[in-house]
């Protein structure tokens, strides 16, 4: 069952469900086997010793500070299915809510070349993140995982895992157009970065031994779940202030 469980979970990654395509239409599967073994190992050594119970010792450890340094957009999820189209956008900061918003430019969303595209690179080993959580984790209900909230009861599996990275080169950015756009808090989307955020909730509960539920143990009490994972999308910027990009002649013609 739980053998099922995970070839489910690969098959699902596939990029092409989360990116747009790339420019030659090549279409290439994430080798999730391989970012998925830290999850596994607890279940497969699980199996081999006749047992469905876990036990885990009780402490979270933290999100990496090079994902949670990331700038992540709040209010752009759409864009987590083509993230291609992210880059070379001009977004506002709404400073009375902390939130950026597209700016649309002549009817468009983007400040490109004609015919120009941003590049698309697939991350084939871009685990963040695996561990289980609780209510008391630190990054718990934040938008480093798309806001996903563990009760006082729950024990969450969690695996962040970078899946996909899209770039608008500066050679493809229309200058032009750039020095025309006036206006305060202004950004230039340089690069965007799709993120998978798969997780599974335990309860706690009195009840163990079933075959067909998978139990964990933290510090004393048990926890069960019935589900399969679950997935959430996060998408992260990088970005450059439009009088940055003017001032110190970051874009070339």
């Amino acid at each position: 069952m739980l053998k099922k469980i995970y070839i489910s979970i690969i098959t699902l990654v596939i990029c092409m469900n989360m990116c747009s395509k790339k420019q030659n239409n090549e279409v290439r599967l994430i080798d999730t086997e391989k970012s998925f073994r830290l999850m596994e190992k607890s279940e497969i050594d699980t199996l081999s010793n006749r047992s469905n119970t876990i036990k885990i010792a009780p402490g979270y450890e933290e999100l990496p500070k090079s994902y949670t340094s990331r700038k992540f957009l709040r209010n752009l999820a759409g864009f987590s299915y083509g993230i291609a189209y992210l880059p070379g956008s001009i977004v506002r900061y709404n400073t009375s809510d902390s939130n950026y918003y597209i700016v649309l430019i002549n009817g468009h969303n983007a400040v490109l070349k004609e015919n120009k595209m941003p590049t698309i690179n697939f991350i084939e080993n871009g685990m963040i993140y695996s561990n289980r959580i609780g209510n008391g984790a630190s990054f718990n209900g934040s938008v480093w995982i798309a806001n996903i909230d563990v009760q006082k009861d729950q024990i969450m599996e969690l695996v962040i895992q970078d899946v996909c990275l899209s770039v608008a080169p500066d050679s493809i950015l229309d200058v032009e157009l750039l020095k025309k756009i006036t206006g305060k808090n202004l950004f230039l989307v340089t690069s965007a970065m799709l993120s998978i955020i798969n997780y599974k909730k335990f309860t706690q509960t009195n009840i163990s031994g079933s075959v067909n539920i998978l139990y964990i143990k933290v510090g004393g009490k048990t926890y069960a779940s019935y589900d399969k994972f679950s997935r959430e999308r996060v998408v992260s910027v990088d970005l450059i202030s439009l009088d940055d990009i003017i001032n110190i002649n970051r874009v070339k013609k």
